[in-house]
């Protein structure tokens, strides 16, 4: 059984009533996560919270979270309540689908469900986090391009194996993809996550040339590898 809670350096994350739990994927999307200058931030998705707590560590902007889910809801704002972010973040349930802000955002970051179709779980939460049903990557990437502020970034991870056919999505709306992180579980492995980030254009420009960065998590003795020991440094206790 997962545990009921998960203890970070700076916060702690509990998720018994979550569908999906503390995560390696959205830990890194976070740590790679430039905040530097952003005043508005919308986490789509948000779950936990996980990833709006992380990301108020490293800055003072105005973070709103969202979720479909309202059991997760409740999840994030106890856990908002639990790190003393009330003044931070607002956790609102809503449908990304539908959601209608009065302002928009510098940075939207989100740790999408990732599969369109498979087997239903025995939990309707967990289901509504992993499965496209209730927020398609068409939706996600285009209602973002409308809700960014000119010269906002986009920030998601999805499956390796999915990652093309969105870039795809992102480049038809006009986002350019800036950063390209190839995530990698173990030396020798494929790579089975992507962490992307796209900019929201001034003005008509060319593609810049994309970042590209490779970490991999557990070397060949399965321990964690330098690499991704310094960039997790300041939030797992075991670094």
């Amino acid at each position: 059984m997962s545990n009921n809670y998960f203890q970070f350096k700076q916060f702690i994350i509990y998720q018994n009533d979550c569908g999906m739990k503390v995560s390696t994927d959205s830990v890194l999307l976070g740590c790679y996560t430039s905040v530097s200058g952003v005043r508005r931030i919308l986490d789509v998705g948000t779950g936990t919270g996980l990833l709006a707590i992380q990301l108020s560590c490293e800055t003072d902007a105005e973070i709103t979270a969202i979720d479909i889910d309202e059991s997760a809801c409740r999840q994030a704002v106890r856990n908002v309540e639990i790190n003393r972010k009330e003044n931070q973040i607002t956790v609102i349930p809503a449908d990304f689908n539908s959601y209608e802000p009065d302002r928009k955002f510098d940075l939207i970051i989100s740790n999408p469900p990732y599969f369109k179709s498979g087997s239903p779980t025995r939990s309707t939460t967990r289901d509504l986090a992993r499965y496209t049903g209730t927020l398609s990557h068409r939706v996600l990437i285009e209602k973002s391009q409308e809700l960014l502020e000119r010269s906002g970034t986009l920030a998601i991870c999805l499956p390796h194996q999915t990652a093309d056919e969105v870039k795809a999505i992102a480049d038809q709306a006009g986002l350019i993809l800036t950063r390209n992180i190839y995530v990698y579980p173990k030396t020798g492995k494929a790579c089975y996550l992507q962490l992307l980030f796209w900019k929201k254009p001034v003005a008509a420009v060319l593609h810049p040339a994309v970042e590209t960065e490779n970490i991999t998590i557990r070397d060949e003795n399965n321990g964690y590898t330098e690499e991704y020991r310094n960039k997790t440094r300041n939030l797992y206790l075991a670094f």
